[in-house]
């Protein structure tokens, strides 16, 4: 439901029938921000159902599962949201699945600082990558690693496309 996800689902949906392939959604909603990570779920099915995409939610609990791992939050949401498009693409009937994440170059950008100030050398030079496997069959992508944030806002504004705004 961010602008982010909202930008890359309108774009994929309008390309769908030209490039033929089949869209679906996953919203993962990490049972952190209580009644507004719900709303957006909500939002999120309401967007699919409005553009004639399928939607699945899934709804865990990030708080819960950091206890137990012993992990961070961050960490944790990206662990059970991972997890969650795993069993989304495995149960999906066509076989090989690509699964479109909204990155962009900000984010590209961010992580490159973070890697580098973690000590990562050359590799962490390399940022996001565009692509890679995350099971078998199941290709992660990300077709929005060129464009900036500021560019996906005025996307969304051209097209009066609202968005979720998370408060955290």
């Amino acid at each position: 439901g961010g602008a982010d996800s909202v930008c890359l689902l309108l774009l994929l949906s309008d390309l769908k029938e030209r490039a033929g392939y089949t869209l679906s959604a996953v919203h993962v909603e990490h049972g952190i921000r209580g009644e507004e990570s719900v709303r957006d779920a909500a939002f999120t099915e309401a967007l699919c159902s409005r553009l004639g995409i399928a939607c699945e939610v899934f709804h865990v609990s990030v708080p819960e599962y950091a206890a137990r791992q012993k992990a961070g939050t961050e960490e944790a949401a990206r662990a059970l949201r991972y997890d969650c498009l795993k069993r989304a693409a495995r149960a999906y009937p066509g076989g090989r699945v690509k699964i479109a994440l909204a990155h962009h170059a900000d984010d590209n950008a961010e992580t490159v600082l973070l890697w580098l100030a973690r000590g990562s050398g050359v590799r962490g030079l390399g940022g996001i990558r565009p692509g890679r496997e995350l099971d078998p069959g199941v290709t992660v992508i990300r077709p929005l690693l060129f464009a900036q944030r500021a560019e996906i806002l005025d996307e969304l504004a051209i097209r009066g496309e609202p968005y979720c705004v998370d408060a955290t």
